[in-house]
């Protein structure tokens, strides 16, 4: 009897949370810094309930996956307040690009023609989505946010790995975020904003990321890293969804059809996968 693999639903569930970070920040007046550390102790003690363990077996690649976990936080935090939403989420996910070319020179896992129409339709969706929204300024936020990406591939490759751990790499990544709690004394917003940021920010902590990446580490072990990190490119399609829900801002029709090829693309992808895996 052959069991099902819910490793891309876990994924899809993440990539959910994931993307109310954009609608939730609008209302953080804090620095990028403030918001990371708060965001990020709270999820790692999400993250520490869940595993019901505080303990991390530490070798190189658990070390930088972390790092990595930890610094595509914080430039995504940074390039919402240089540079639009929309530049900083459709360039953070360039993502996939980077875990093929990962998996190329690794040797291990190569791309098929799939994975790699798969990726140049959802790119193409990606960019009719935000195409009227991405402009040439902001070149410091742009910047940050094409590095975001390479980090953000760097989690879903090393992740990926036989000896690397998720859930370890997770809490240690958040935990790193900690470090920098003592800006908060710094960050005159923190001290004149109020309540309301301090408790968005708690449910950003435990439920947008601590959650997200609990079922991030749950499903990554069961999907392969390119195929998770086109799952995650929903994120940046519903993210103005929420914004919308929101603030009542409208997609153009060219969002609305780039919504159709990335989530066309995504559900194509995993339907052909399905099939292949019960032949």
């Amino acid at each position: 009897m052959k069991t099902k693999n819910t490793g891309p639903i876990y994924v899809l569930i993440a990539a959910v949370l994931w993307s109310f970070a954009g609608v939730m920040i609008r209302y953080i007046p804090w620095n990028p810094f403030s918001i990371g550390s708060v965001r990020g102790a709270a999820a790692c003690l999400a993250i520490g309930l869940y595993r019901r363990s505080w303990r991390v077996t530490l070798n190189k690649q658990t070390i930088f996956a972390a790092v990595c976990v930890m610094a595509t936080s914080f430039l995504f935090m940074a390039a919402n307040q240089l540079t639009t939403a929309a530049n900083a989420i459709v360039l953070q996910y360039t993502a996939p690009a980077y875990v093929i070319v990962m998996t190329l020179i690794k040797g291990g896992e190569r791309p098929r023609a799939l994975d790699l129409i798969t990726v140049a339709l959802t790119f193409a969706g990606i960019t009719l989505f935000f195409f009227d929204q991405l402009d040439a300024g902001a070149l410091l936020g742009n910047l940050l946010s094409l590095l975001s990406g390479v980090t953000f591939a760097c989690v879903f490759f090393m992740n990926s790995l036989p000896e690397v751990d998720p859930f370890e790499t997770s809490f240690l990544g958040l935990g790193m975020s900690a470090l920098f709690l003592p800006v908060l004394f710094f960050d005159q917003a923190v001290l004149t904003s109020g309540m309301t940021p301090v408790a968005l920010m708690l449910i950003m902590g435990v439920f947008q990321l601590g959650l997200a990446y609990i079922m991030f580490s749950k499903g990554i072990k069961k999907t392969g890293a390119v195929t998770a990190s086109i799952i995650s490119t929903l994120e940046p399609v519903l993210n103005p969804v929420w914004v919308f829900l929101a603030v009542g801002e409208r997609p153009g029709m060219l969002a609305i059809v780039g919504a159709v090829v990335v989530i066309g693309a995504i559900t194509g992808y995993n339907l052909k996968v399905s099939s292949v895996r019960e032949a």
